[in-house]
């Protein structure tokens, strides 16, 4: 069975205490199963991630819990699931204007290499007033096969449009066994 999951979300953060927010993606997961036997079926189902993050002057912590309810999606053959994945992090201020933070898996996940444990360590920069540089490396810390334990960098920017409209880029590169491919997006600060 290979199932795809296409995910469409709010996300809500709230602050808790002066230095600690909380924040939910509420989201509907649309997944198409396919058993290899016939059409694919698809499914909508209801799903939610949760993190919380405290900061200091030193730096930040957090953690994320995704597909909270690990939604079920069936075939004629039996059930897929999206399984729980909880992640903790780290980012530290090396200056006013630069971050370096690393992350790690609490949970592993199975996949068609074997188990998945992510590791991954950034940097980010404020290059002028309106743009950011960003770059990082992650790797699966469970090795398995296929060189799952190759590791895969990407870079990436921000830039402040206009007003509080920023726009996001990124490209990924690496192991032919990582996740290659690239990303845009627009978003709005308030």
């Amino acid at each position: 069975n290979t199932l795809v999951a296409h995910h469409a979300g709010v996300s809500v953060v709230q602050s808790l205490a002066d230095r600690i927010a909380a924040g939910a993606t509420l989201k509907l997961v649309r997944g198409e199963v396919s058993t290899g036997q016939g059409p694919s079926l698809s499914t909508n189902k209801f799903d939610a991630d949760l993190g919380v993050m405290t900061k200091g002057a030193l730096g930040r912590l957090g953690l994320s819990v995704r597909n909270l309810l690990q939604p079920e999606f069936r075939t004629a053959t039996g059930v897929v699931r999206l399984d729980r994945r909880v992640r903790a992090g780290i980012a530290l201020n090396l200056r006013q204007s630069t971050t370096v933070a690393a992350d790690i898996d609490l949970t592993t996940a199975p996949t068609a290499r074997g188990e998945w444990r992510d590791v991954a360590l950034g940097l980010e920069t404020r290059a002028t007033r309106n743009a950011w540089l960003r770059s990082g490396v992650h790797w699966n810390s469970k090795g398995g096969e296929g060189g799952g334990a190759v590791p895969v960098a990407s870079v990436g920017g921000s830039f402040a449009v206009y007003g509080s409209t920023v726009a996001d880029a990124q490209v990924t590169f690496g192991s032919s066994n990582g996740n290659r491919g690239w990303g845009v997006g627009l978003r709005f600060v308030f």
